[in-house]
């Protein structure tokens, strides 16, 4: 299989499976639009359709995870950042005793 044909193919199967997904996105909106509150120990949310909360709980979890991997992100870099300075440090010292 060539790669033009396969990127195509793979163009495809990936506009196939968004399309199946809001499909059923909009399935499941229209099959549960029943308001309900959410209680929570004292606290009870204002009343909203099943699949607000099921779009918001999807979103927090989106939001949740974007953010513990940007921490990942920041923190790689920080220590790729410190591991270049020692290796310069490094090279410059061996440089040194190579002169000497």
């Amino acid at each position: 299989m060539s790669t033009s044909l396969g990127k195509k193919l793979a163009r495809i199967l990936t506009g196939i499976l968004i399309t199946l997904v809001v499909l059923f996105g909009i399935a499941i909106s229209i099959g549960n639009s029943t308001p309900i509150a959410l209680d929570f120990l004292s606290y009870q949310t204002f009343e909203a359709p099943v699949s607000i909360w099921l779009v918001a709980a999807f979103v927090a979890g989106m939001a949740s995870s974007a953010a513990i991997l940007f921490g990942s992100f920041v923190r790689g870099r920080l220590a790729n950042r410190s591991l270049d300075r020692a290796l310069k440090r490094a090279q410059a010292d061996s440089m040194e005793s190579d002169e000497s």
